[in-house]
């Protein structure tokens, strides 16, 4: 049944359905770019969204092509498609409109499917005594989104004990779970140094359909992230999703988090940043005493300050007075986020950080100089490591 439903449509961004938005116009609308049209169109909720500037883009018949490959490339077909819908569905082409439809009726039975098959692997941990928390993925997109179908979603994220880590391997590859192939091809030192730098175990079910990254620690260790398990299982709460109890992160905790995945990422992805901007604005009463904190505790303050920027400049995000005040004193933060706006401009394009840039960047957004050195060290190590995993596939 699962290979049936994935052959029946082209998958693209997790999501089977019919990649080609129908129509090809050639003029592109005085008044903003396509990007600028993609970012109109990538706020929180329709409502957020300027109206007018997106219905006149709309009327001066923007390339349709060009805008799907931005949005694709930036992992958020599904936000963008529902607010351009909202904002001027009764502007789009007809064609475009039922392209919409169909989208987001294939997207909302793939969204169940895989629902129900989180809500089984949660309690399969649970039976036999695995706690765990759902991080980022479907939990996200109803958390910040306020409907998991608007969020980008094509693996499991599940953070469990690392002492619980073995027994969750034997439990999963015993319930029909592999672990990918780059797991499998390696010795029992080489599969320690590779979930040591990692800190995930990748598996996957019914050729690819389902995927599951298993997390024992939310970042790998060139990031200065110290909280155990007992500590996250403290930051997290309950979250309901049509009648499915599933443990996740709180959302002051959650926006940490979010800050060490886009740094993680280099931001080069608006996915990133549009999670960030949906929390907050899902969150209005959010305890920011706690999110400095938390943020002073982990010496991440610099990150948190990068996406709360980039949300703030991208898409508008609304920000509390003293956190704007913490951006403009801190010259770095500034320096970076417009670097990383000048790429994300032309992201479509193939431009990304060069490695001399990667490396200015992690640097920039450290003000530790411990947190330096790790990702120095950790960085040397990486790099050994896949010349070496790189060979050891070759002579596999």
């Amino acid at each position: 049944m699962f290979a049936d439903y994935r052959s029946s449509e082209i998958e693209k961004d997790g999501i089977p359905y019919d990649t080609s938005i129908p129509y090809q116009m050639n003029t592109m609308a005085d008044q903003m770019s396509n990007f600028n049209l993609v970012l109109s169109c990538l706020r929180p909720k329709p409502a957020l969204c300027p109206t007018e500037r997106i219905r006149t883009a709309i009327m001066n018949e923007p390339d349709w092509e060009q805008l799907n490959q931005i949005v694709t490339l930036h992992s958020m077909l599904p936000l963008f498609l529902h607010n351009l819908s909202s904002v001027g569905g009764h502007l789009l082409p007809p064609d475009l409109n039922a392209h919409i439809e169909q989208f987001f009726r294939v997207a909302q039975g793939h969204y169940r499917i895989q629902l129900k098959e989180l809500g089984r692997i949660v309690q399969l941990l649970e039976k036999n005594n695995i706690p765990s928390i759902v991080i980022k993925g479907r939990t996200l997109g109803a958390e910040a989104y306020g409907d998991p179908v608007l969020r980008r979603s094509i693996d499991f994220d599940i953070l469990i004990p690392k002492s619980k880590l073995h027994a969750a391997e034997h439990l999963l590859i015993s319930d029909g779970y592999i672990p990918f192939e780059k797991i499998k091809i390696l010795n029992r030192i080489q599969k320690r140094m590779h979930l040591w730098l990692s800190k995930q175990y990748p598996f996957q079910r019914y050729n690819g359909f389902f995927n599951l990254d298993l997390h024992f620690c939310v970042m790998s260790p060139g990031y200065h992230y110290p909280a155990t398990f007992n500590d996250f299982w403290s930051y997290s709460k309950i979250l309901t999703i049509e009648d499915l109890e599933l443990r996740t992160l709180v959302p002051e905790e959650l926006l940490i988090l979010l800050s060490y995945h886009g740094v993680k990422n280099q931001w080069h992805s608006l996915k990133y940043v549009c999670d960030i901007a949906a929390l907050l604005e899902s969150h209005p009463d959010l305890n920011w005493e706690t999110v400095i904190s938390r943020a002073e505790e982990n010496r991440c303050r610099r990150f948190l300050l990068v996406g709360l920027s980039l949300a703030n400049r991208l898409l508008e995000t609304k920000l509390p007075m003293k956190i704007n005040e913490k951006i403009q004193n801190d010259i770095w933060v500034q320096k970076v986020v417009t670097a990383l706006i000048d790429i994300l401009r032309i992201r479509h394009e193939g431009r990304r950080f060069s490695y001399r840039e990667r490396v200015w960047f992690h640097l920039a957004t450290r003000e530790d100089y411990r947190d330096k050195f790790r990702y120095i060290f950790t960085s040397f190590l990486a790099n050994i490591w896949s010349y070496i995993y790189q060979n050891n596939l070759k002579t596999s």
